[in-house]
């Protein structure tokens, strides 16, 4: 799908977000990593294999704060992962289909699916090639949490906008390519693109709701200053399409960017430059578009994230301030996020983690409104065995809007989840080797 919208454009874009392969800095938001290829002394073939089942408590399944309806889930996901390397080539898959069993709403007996899957190939010594896709299915908004909504390697300006608090299906899908091409060992440029959707349909009623989609195209170039030291620039242009309300908006960017390894596990990144907005809206009328407000202006746009990887502790932060699709539901929209994740092994069987995230988005439709999101949801794990685990997560969900037309995007949740996971991995025989 994404070979439609390339020809739309090309790219300069400086980003030391992009070299993870000269510099080994975790991938955090807002970067662009350098495909990082096995040798052939190193290369494995393996296969995972695992099976999830859960019980989920919702305090308000419906969305709906000023009636709240309670649901237990159950939730299984069986898991199948393959990776291939050689030489100069490496590819991973990862699918996760969900079976949902509810038992106080027959509107979440459902099924889901998540697939990831990426492809990198050094075809010569100096240039490389990624391809990445990401798909869901789903009718748990749950899945739409920001730890599962983005596809590894993907910048912040290709994130995903904030998912919504809604009872509705969710289908999405996010796929890139980026081609790298090293001019030197201090110096890479990059061009490449990517392409979103989402659309959301009501499993009652059997209409859709909401559609939006986003396709960009970006060039990067990147230079080394020092061992620890990458700067860089990268011209973006983004396509963005929205059904409600219709609007259509064509962004341009150009943005500094400054990678910094502080130290060998701590590397701090950020990036900020112009950001140039054409809106049109569209209103409909008699299943026709009529033309509404259509309007251009500049604003200031970028980001920022950290990471620190200890011993037993991992910590990345991002925020970022950008354009979006809206998400659907929203519009043409400016969104301000934040996003943290904690990771600490506690003991040799207990770990913990914790995902927070904070989004604001002002919509820039005709009659503009805002919406803000927060989730926090903390979680344990016990290792029973080296294959199985049993785990324990806590959700809370907050959405809220000011303004009177968001009112039914307002709601609260609480959700406990517990589940055994069982984990299965092995090295496979190649006759290729």
């Amino acid at each position: 799908m994404f070979h439609r919208y390339l020809p739309f454009v090309i790219v300069v874009l400086l980003t030391n977000i992009i070299l993870r392969a000269q510099m080994s800095t975790p991938v955090v938001a807002g970067k662009l990593t350098l495909p990082s290829l096995t040798t052939e002394a190193t290369k494995r073939d393996v296969l995972v294999m695992g099976l999830r089942v859960s019980n989920d408590f919702d305090d308000n399944a419906l969305s709906y704060s000023q009636k709240k309806q309670s649901n237990m889930l159950t939730v299984i996901e069986p898991h199948i992962g393959w990776s291939l390397s050689r030489s100069r080539a490496n590819w991973t898959l990862d699918y996760r289909p969900g079976f949902s069993l509810s038992h106080q709403l027959s509107l979440y007996d459902s099924r889901s699916h998540m697939l990831d899957t990426s492809l990198q190939l050094m075809l010569t010594n100096h240039l490389s090639l990624r391809l990445r896709e990401s798909f869901l299915r789903t009718e748990n908004p749950f899945d739409l949490l920001p730890e599962s909504g983005s596809v590894p390697g993907s910048s912040a300006l290709d994130r995903p906008n904030p998912p919504l608090a809604t009872t509705a299906r969710a289908r999405s899908e996010q796929s890139g390519v980026d081609i790298y091409y090293a001019l030197d060992s201090h110096t890479v440029v990059a061009v490449g693109g990517a392409f979103f959707h989402v659309g959301y349909d009501s499993p009652q009623q059997n209409r859709v709701l909401a559609r939006a989609q986003s396709a960009s195209a970006h060039a990067v170039y990147s230079h080394r200053l020092s061992r620890r030291h990458w700067i860089g620039l990268e011209y973006n242009i983004q396509d963005l399409i929205s059904e409600q309300p219709q609007s259509r908006a064509l962004v341009h960017s150009v943005f500094y960017a400054d990678t910094m390894q502080i130290r060998p596990n701590m590397s701090l990144t950020f990036f900020a430059g112009p950001e140039r907005l054409s809106k049109r809206d569209e209103l409909p009328l008699l299943s026709e578009r009529t033309p509404g407000t259509s309007n251009a202006n500049w604003q200031w746009a970028g980001g920022g994230a950290y990471s620190c990887t200890a011993a037993h502790t991992t910590l990345t932060v991002s925020l970022s301030q950008r354009m979006s699709d809206g998400g659907g539901f929203q519009g043409i929209a400016h969104v301000s996020d934040a996003i943290a994740e904690l990771h600490q092994q506690l003991t040799q069987r207990w770990k913990a983690d914790l995902l927070t995230s904070y989004s604001h988005t002002r919509m820039l439709s005709v009659t503009p409104s805002s919406l803000s999101y927060f989730s926090v949801a903390p979680g344990f794990t016990r290792v029973l065995t080296p294959r199985v685990s049993l785990e324990f997560r806590f959700w809370r969900v907050r959405q809220f809007a000011p303004d009177v037309g968001q009112a039914a995007y307002v709601a609260d949740h609480n959700r406990i989840s517990t589940s055994l996971v069982y984990d299965f991995k092995t090295p496979l025989q190649s006759q290729h080797r």
